[in-house]
């Protein structure tokens, strides 16, 4: 298939003139999906000269084409905030499309109510993050100019019908739109002192945005997923519990997951914990990795953070056949025993919190609110217990953990099977220079 018959994504980071991409697109009856990505709002050219990319000339050029698209996506590189115009005027560009593509900053309530109101399913939704943001608490901020949250997005997941068949969805997300429970706040956490003790640490949360209510996606049949976490507060130390109620989410609200893709950023550059290491530790027992062992069509793993973490290799292992055996069972028992004064407290804050919200009902988003399935899994969402009787069904013979898994990666690397993966982490010998210079050294001595 040559390029101009193909058929597959197109992206494009233009410094190009407008008339060369007009003749690109003539010459490409067959192009379906035009994606215009940190495009430059003005070009200049070698002669010192300056073109401005006039965008009601583009727009006209491509609906004269009448082109068989199905998904057009304009972003330009310096964004102030004010010229939506041509977000919204490209849906009306492709009314019809499946498949769509924002900048978050672009979900305007124009947009919001477009899509609400089209009689069109989508199948794909990508929200992008542009570049030279900075994260606050209760979002981003562009260019210190233009500051926005996932709140309009948390809403349409939620409350949209269009978005019922959704299948594939990438973007940046925050846990307190998936705290069903609102445990975050209240929680104080637990953590190891220097001494090797556990001690409770005072709470430094404040509490979640009025706004911020959670809720359950409506789009059941997912079946990709990327996402990265964001976690824009001073709670740093509660990682772990962000993780368990990630996890224990997808699991729950996203049965029909195939392809499953999570970045947990390092450093969160929120001004009230700037330069403090994030506290994830997403591969290690208590931060809930294993509530992910329900999803029976997942294919493909892919858990990246900055730093990996887990030094006991039954805590993580699960995930290939070999660490599934009865030995590493009882380990991951000893490791669940161990968390019994934790257990006793966590139940202690859960009587408490039941007796302080006892007659309230908190607002959860979205029709599956009253999902009596879904409402029974998320249970346990956020707690120590929910890892605890996660850990239980897996030691049961007939509880089939991923049957489906072929491919994983713990960190920024290619997948691999499972098998090599957890070897690869746990007990390859070292690669690279470091290994040839061991070799050297034994073969001399």
């Amino acid at each position: 298939m040559s390029l101009f018959k193909a058929h597959t994504p197109t992206k494009a980071k233009m410094l190009s003139q407008l008339s060369w991409l007009e003749d690109l697109l003539t010459l490409t009856p067959d192009l379906e999906t035009l994606k215009l990505i940190g495009h430059e709002k003005y070009i200049y050219h070698a002669n010192h000269t300056m073109e401005y990319w006039d965008w009601d000339r583009f727009r006209t050029h491509l609906q004269s084409l009448s082109l068989p698209r199905k998904q057009l996506f304009y972003g330009e590189h310096w964004h102030h905030g004010l010229d939506l115009v041509p977000l919204e005027a490209d849906l009306t560009i492709c009314p019809n499309t499946q498949h769509r593509t924002f900048f978050y900053y672009s979900l305007t309530p124009t947009v919001l109510t477009f899509l609400k109101e089209q009689p069109v399913f989508l199948t794909s939704l990508e929200i992008l993050q542009p570049k030279y943001i900075s994260c606050v608490y209760d979002g981003w901020n562009l260019h210190n100019k233009l500051r926005y949250t996932a709140r309009p997005l948390h809403r349409l997941l939620c409350e949209c019908p269009n978005l019922r068949h959704l299948k594939t969805l990438k973007m940046h997300y925050m846990t307190d739109f998936m705290d069903v429970h609102r445990r975050i706040p209240i929680y104080p956490v637990l953590s190891s002192t220097d001494q090797g003790q556990e001690g409770w640490l005072e709470d430094v949360q404040d509490a979640p945005h009025p706004n911020n209510v959670p809720g359950i996606w409506i789009c059941r049949g997912l079946e990709t997923l990327h996402l990265e976490l964001h976690v824009h507060d001073q709670a740093i130390e509660k990682g772990k519990h962000h993780s368990r109620i990630l996890y224990g989410y997808i699991a729950t609200v996203c049965p029909q997951l195939i392809h499953l893709r999570i970045r947990f950023p390092h450093f969160c550059e929120s001004p009230s914990i700037k330069g403090w290491p994030s506290k994830y530790e997403p591969y290690v027992l208590e931060g809930g990795l294993c509530l992910l062992s329900k999803l029976q069509h997942l294919e493909r793993l892919w858990i990246s953070h900055g730093i990996f973490f887990c030094e006991n290799p039954s805590e993580l292992n699960w995930l290939a056949k070999f660490g599934r055996t009865e030995e590493h069972r009882a380990r991951r028992r000893e490791i669940v025993d161990g968390w019994g004064s934790r257990l006793r407290e966590e139940a202690m804050l859960e009587a408490d919190r039941f007796e302080k919200c006892a007659g309230i009902a908190g607002e959860i988003l979205g029709s599956r609110a009253y999902d009596e399935e879904v409402v029974t899994g998320l249970e346990n969402l956020g707690l120590l217990q929910d890892v605890v009787n996660t850990v239980a069904e897996m030691d049961a013979d007939e509880y089939k953990i991923l049957p489906e898994l072929f491919k994983i990666a713990c960190g920024d690397h290619h997948e691999r099977n499972p098998e090599n993966e957890i070897k690869a982490l746990f007990y390859s010998p070292p690669v690279g220079l470091t290994a040839k210079l061991l070799s050297c050294v034994s073969t001399s001595s």
